[in-house]
C-alpha cells in the first residue's frame, strides 16, 4: 500500500504506507517529548499515566492516515498522471492478496476522503470517537458527515464492491489482516479519559 506517489524526471517514486505511518509515529513522539512544554504535555495527558499518554500520542501519529488503506485511496490516479506507476502499485496490491482491485467499481471516490475514511474505520473497529475524530480532522477540518453511514453509503470505497458480499468479505479480511493498528485499539476504550 502506498501513502504518497509521484514522478520526478520520469522516475516513479512512491512511499509505502507503513513507512509513512512509522515515520509519523516517531516524529509525533519526538515532538511530544521534546518540543511541547510540560504544561502542554500535562494538558494532553489529562488523567492518563505517562505511559498511557505516550501510547496515545504514538497511536494517533501512527494511525493518522489509516484511511489511505481503502480501495478508494489505493486505486486513485497519481496527481502527476503516471498510469504506469498507478498500474504497478495496483499490481502489487493484487500480488499481496487484494483480489480484483483493478476491477473495483469506485464511482464516488471523492465522497470518502482518507481522513473521513480513517475516522469511520477506527470507529467501526471500536476506537473511541474522541480519538477517531482526531484522525478525521488531521488536515485541519473536522469531518462534517456521519462517518459510519459513509461506509454503508459508499461501501465500494472501503471494501471494493457495493453489492457483492463475497468480494466485500475478501476486502474486509485483507484490510483487517493488513491493518496498521500497532496498538490494541480495544484497550484504548478502557482509558478513563475517553469514557
Amino acid at each position: 500500500m502506498w501513502a504518497k506517489k509521484t514522478e520526478v524526471d520520469n522516475q516513479p517514486l512512491w512511499l509505502p504506507l507503513l513507512t509513512h505511518l512509522e515515520d509519523t509515529r516517531r516524529t509525533i513522539n519526538m515532538l511530544f517529548n521534546t518540543w511541547l512544554s510540560e504544561g502542554q504535555r500535562t494538558s494532553i495527558r489529562g488523567e492518563l499515566s505517562d505511559e498511557e499518554a505516550q501510547q496515545l500520542v504514538q497511536f494517533v501519529g501512527f494511525i493518522h492516515d489509516f484511511g489511505k488503506a481503502t480501495t478508494a485511496f489505493q486505486t486513485k490516479e497519481s496527481y502527476v498522471a503516471s498510469p504506469s506507476l498507478d498500474a504497478e502499485l495496483v499490481e502489487q496490491l493484487e500480488f499481496a492478496g487484494f483480489h480484483d482491485v483493478t476491477d473495483a467499481n469506485i464511482t464516488a471516490r471523492g465522497r470518502s476522503p482518507h481522513a473521513l475514511a480513517g475516522q469511520a474505520l477506527l470507529e467501526r473497529f471500536g476506537v473511541p470517537i474522541s480519538v477517531a475524530a482526531i484522525i478525521g480532522a488531521h488536515h485541519g477540518k473536522p469531518c462534517d458527515t456521519k462517518e459510519k453511514s459513509n461506509i454503508i453509503e459508499y461501501t465500494a470505497n472501503y471494501w471494493q464492491h457495493d453489492n457483492d458480499a463475497n468480494q466485500q468479505k475478501l476486502g474486509k479480511m485483507c484490510r483487517q489482516n493488513f491493518s496498521p493498528l500497532p496498538y490494541n485499539a480495544v484497550a484504548m476504550t478502557r482509558l478513563k479519559i475517553f469514557r
